[in-house]
């Protein structure tokens, strides 16, 4: 009889354990619920609130984005570059130099009669040989200048966060058709550095100087 009544005990309690499990289960899918009803609702309310932004402000956006546009393209066109001189080798034309031709005279035998033949000696005109004349061209040393900027700096930044606007310079020479010894006047994320490095290397090279510059400004995205 006592068990009997022990076995009973067990299942009851068994049975008030899995109710009890279910009913937390429940509670918690119904708290999941409610959180993820809440975030929706706070999402669309976001959408809505951007959108209503774009709306209404539409004219103050494309006003702001056409301003730094035209800063952007004022700052890339002040940069002054360096004239390029180039060396273009002169075509030196030779005067032609007549050289006289002296043909031998023939000298008249005057016939004698009842007199001996005279043997007769030709006269030679030694002809002095003309030296030919190389043309020496001057050498002119070649005058290069620092890279030609592009505007194509977006796609080496579109994938960087920039929580902030940047506007620096960057110093840098050209050696062996590579930009080195970067110099940046203002502190910078190494991640931007790198992708302006890679910007700079992406110019127009002309040969080896120094002493390049280049002004950037970087807004926030």
């Amino acid at each position: 009889m006592k068990i009997k009544e022990i076995i009973i005990v067990l299942l009851c309690a068994l049975v008030a354990w899995n109710s009890y499990t279910i009913i937390e289960n429940n509670n918690n899918t119904n708290t999941a619920l409610l959180v993820l009803d809440e975030r929706i609702v706070n999402t669309e309310d976001s959408i809505k609130s951007i959108i209503n932004y774009i709306e209404n402000d539409r004219g103050q956006i494309k006003s702001e984005f056409k301003s730094e546009i035209n800063s952007l393209s004022l700052a890339l066109s002040s940069h002054e570059h360096q004239p390029i001189y180039i060396e273009v080798e002169k075509e030196v034309v030779v005067d032609e130099v007549e050289i006289p031709i002296t043909i031998e005279e023939e000298v008249e035998v005057a016939e004698v009669i009842d007199t001996p033949l005279v043997p007769i000696v030709e006269e030679t005109i030694p002809v002095t040989p003309v030296t030919p004349v190389t043309p020496v061209t001057p050498v002119t040393p070649v005058t290069v200048s620092c890279p030609k900027a592009h505007n194509r700096l977006g796609k080496y930044i579109e994938n960087i966060r920039i929580s902030r606007d940047y506007k620096f310079i960057a110093n840098y020479d050209v050696n062996n058709n590579q930009v080195t010894n970067v110099e940046f006047s203002r502190n910078l994320p190494s991640s931007l550095q790198r992708s302006i490095i890679k910007y700079l290397n992406s110019f127009q090279m002309y040969g080896d100087v120094g002493g390049c510059s280049i002004s950037i400004k970087i807004l926030e995205n």
